[in-house]
């Protein structure tokens, strides 16, 4: 099962593509960098750790050695990082990425589109010494999505056009194989898809809003996690008190979201409408393909 928590890896998004049964498999690297190098679907944060600490970290010896700066900036975001994770971490503590005085500032970049597209192969790292055999490592780079990202890619792969031909014949299945250009008009039916220009246009539109609710979402699973540690592994049902407790940590992260988001009524509502019919309706890479508990979207208006 793919990690949903507020910042995911790659491979957490590929769990959930497949998941959606988008793809046939979690390995979906490739889909993400293209659609990064097409500024279709981008990382919502990158984090660049200094290549001499990577190296050290490997038992390497970096041929020039990390500055203090990027030591102490390196500590105090894996910390962070780890402090967030734990598993008796307050509710309410904001992601490290969503705080104002971001720990490692100078290692985070939250706007990835601000910057040219960068071939994910060149975020390896040598961490060999000069004459060594090289010997590449990705612990450079890490990216970072949303899991609610996962409904953007569904519409991205309803762009395009799609070729319906008689994939039972070899010759035909050469030809599309080499080049699907190469296939005769005559025995291929060309559809162009308008439905996922249109879902990727309103899940964009809506992106701040979508994020907003997921982030009152993760708060709330967060705080029934930290109540359900006190009843052990038994099976239970929350006393009044403890029901109490969820629901105003929930209303608490509800308000702050909406304030943070200035969000009239009015919006909320067309929010809210978006939610729901896109979900019933659209866009058909998740209505026809997901399965009935995946829950992708149906549990962010319950953040409302």
């Amino acid at each position: 099962m793919a990690s949903t928590g507020r910042y995911i890896s790659p491979r957490d998004l590929g769990v959930l593509i497949a998941d959606l049964r988008l793809a046939p498999t979690i390995f979906q690297d490739r889909l993400l960098e293209f659609l990064e190098q097409q500024r279709i679907v981008l990382p919502v944060a990158r984090v660049r750790w200094p290549i001499p600490l990577v190296i050290e970290a490997r038992e390497g010896v970096p041929s020039v050695p990390p500055t203090d700066e990027e030591r102490e900036q390196s500590t105090d975001l894996s910390e962070a990082l780890r402090l967030w994770h734990r598993f008796d971490a307050d509710s309410d503590l904001p992601h490290p990425f969503d705080r104002d005085d971001k720990p490692g500032r100078d290692l985070i970049c939250m706007d990835v589109a601000c910057g040219p597209f960068e071939p994910w192969e060149s975020f390896r790292t040598n961490i060999r010494s000069e004459g060594d055999q090289p010997l590449y490592v990705p612990d450079a780079v890490d990216t970072y999505y949303h899991d609610w990202q996962v409904l953007l890619v569904a519409d991205a792969l309803d762009m395009g056009t799609r070729v319906i031909f008689d994939t039972r014949r070899p010759d035909l299945m050469k030809l599309a194989l080499h080049d699907i250009r190469d296939l005769p008009a005559d025995v291929a039916w060309q559809q162009v898809s308008f439905q996922g220009p249109r879902g990727l246009a309103q899940g964009l539109q809506w992106a701040r809003y979508i994020d907003a609710s997921a982030r009152v979402e993760s708060i709330r699973d967060r705080k029934f996690n930290a109540i359900a540690r006190a009843y052990g592994s038994a099976s239970f049902t929350l006393t009044g008190a403890d029901q109490d407790d969820l629901n105003a940590t929930h209303k608490r992260a509800a308000d702050g979201a909406l304030a943070a988001i200035g969000a009239s009524p009015t919006e909320l509502r067309a929010f809210l409408t978006y939610l729901c019919e896109h979900g019933m309706n659209g866009p058909g890479a998740v209505a026809k393909r997901s399965r009935p508990n995946t829950g992708a979207r149906s549990r962010w208006p319950r953040a409302w």
